[in-house]
């Protein structure tokens, strides 16, 4: 009997004096899944590269729009019979 009570406290020693500390934690797919995903780096680079192309798509689609230039001139004419002209 005092064999038993020995092991007990030295159970009980154990687990309240043990500095590391355990706890399972339950994993599933979709959580392993999303930290695979955050920290891939080839993941991170070709969503860079996917939204480069995309800036680029813009780009040349904007090219087909039609543009529209518009220019104006205001010139003073003195003329020789000192009338007075503007043109525009």
């Amino acid at each position: 009997m005092n064999r038993i009570i020995k092991y007990i406290y030295l159970g009980l020693i154990v687990l309240l004096f043990s500095t590391e500390i355990t706890v399972a934690e339950t994993l599933t797919y979709r959580s392993t899944l999303k930290l695979a995903i955050d920290n891939s780096f080839d993941l991170k680079m070709s969503a860079l590269d996917i939204d480069i192309s995309k800036a680029e798509l813009k780009a040349a689609r904007a090219d087909l729009y039609p543009t529209l230039y518009t220019q104006v001139n205001t010139e003073y004419n003195n003329g020789l019979g000192n009338t007075q002209n503007i043109a525009t």
